[in-house]
């Protein structure tokens, strides 16, 4: 069985020691009632399987910004009420100091899946300072059931465009088929035969350069993110169905597909309450005499971005 490892990391504030007004770099004159103001910060949720019998793995990195007049160290420690396997348990720092003036102080702590039993809730982990006025710093850190992958993959399509002759492919999607998502065209116009792939893409956007009344479609790299945020370009002059072509052979000045294997972003609308719009990637590879062939595509269910070849839901 192949091994997973899950690793999440996190930066979050666990104290904040507040010099106000007033006070001085004179111990004796430093009213700690209002220096020492301690705030814990509830992480985000940790997300691995309690039950797994595989090795994987939660790293959490953990960040002071204590500003202190002096020098304050700490012994940490799991706490007592953890009810979590302790030898599978391991911190960077069992003590550490913050010194005078400092704000910052970085240490991980390192769960085995297996050390957490079914029922718990939270990892709490203490922060103990020998300073009398400083006290212990207690950080519940939440620790919920490895989260479901909502993204959808199919691969292994293997579908080629042939440009010799009108091509209609048929997509099904979330239950939905589309006709017509994929198909060629062959343009007669200042550039004599142009071959073109047409996107149908029924009033949707996709990531591209708009020139004209035609969009260009981005050849994307791998980790791109597609979502609200993304760069959506749309055909106003075809709005009841927004043609989209990725050219081909005379795509230099704007997208060039030949030789490459890249990602389409795309999105669609959907009728589903909540989710206005579904997040796609398509996988091309493009031969450098301009063959198309669609691999694999994926999408997230829930109407989250995802990136460009991701597969698992970040809480994976």
């Amino acid at each position: 069985m192949k091994m997973r490892k899950c690793v999440l990391q996190m930066l979050f504030i666990v104290a904040a020691f507040l010099v106000f007004p007033g006070c001085s770099d004179d111990e004796d004159n430093v009213d700690w009632e209002k220096v020492v103001k301690v705030a814990v910060a509830t992480p985000s949720q940790v997300y691995f399987e309690r039950t797994a019998n595989q090795p994987d793995t939660v790293i959490i990195d953990v960040a002071f910004s204590v500003p202190v007049p002096e020098n304050i160290n700490f012994e940490v420690r799991l706490g007592a009420n953890n009810q979590v396997d302790a030898d599978s348990i391991s911190l960077s720092h069992e003590h550490f100091t913050i010194e005078k003036g400092g704000r910052s102080f970085e240490m991980t702590c390192r769960v085995e899946a297996g050390a957490v039993p079914v029922g718990i809730q939270n990892l709490r982990i203490d922060f103990v300072s020998s300073h009398p006025e400083v006290g212990t710093i207690q950080l519940e850190i939440p620790i919920e059931k490895e989260g479901p992958n909502t993204i959808v993959h199919v691969d292994g399509l293997n579908w080629v465009v042939d440009f010799d002759q009108q091509v209609w492919q048929e997509v099904e999607i979330d239950g939905k088929v589309i006709g017509g998502l994929f198909q060629t065209a062959v343009a007669i116009g200042s550039a004599p035969a142009v071959k073109r792939i047409h996107f149908d893409n029924y009033g949707q956007d996709i990531m591209g350069k708009q020139e004209g009344d035609l969009i260009y479609v981005l050849p994307l790299e791998e980790g791109i993110e597609i979502g609200e945020s993304s760069d959506w370009a749309f055909n106003a002059s075809y709005s009841s169905e927004n043609w989209m072509y990725m050219p081909v052979l005379y795509s230099e000045d704007y997208t060039d597909w030949l030789g490459k294997t890249a990602y389409v972003g795309m999105r669609i609308v959907t009728d589903i309450p909540g989710i206005p719009f579904k997040y796609y990637w398509f996988k091309f590879t493009v031969s450098d005499d301009a063959v198309f062939t669609l691999t694999e595509y994926a999408y997230d269910k829930e109407g989250k971005s995802l990136k460009t070849g991701q597969t698992e839901s970040e809480n994976k």
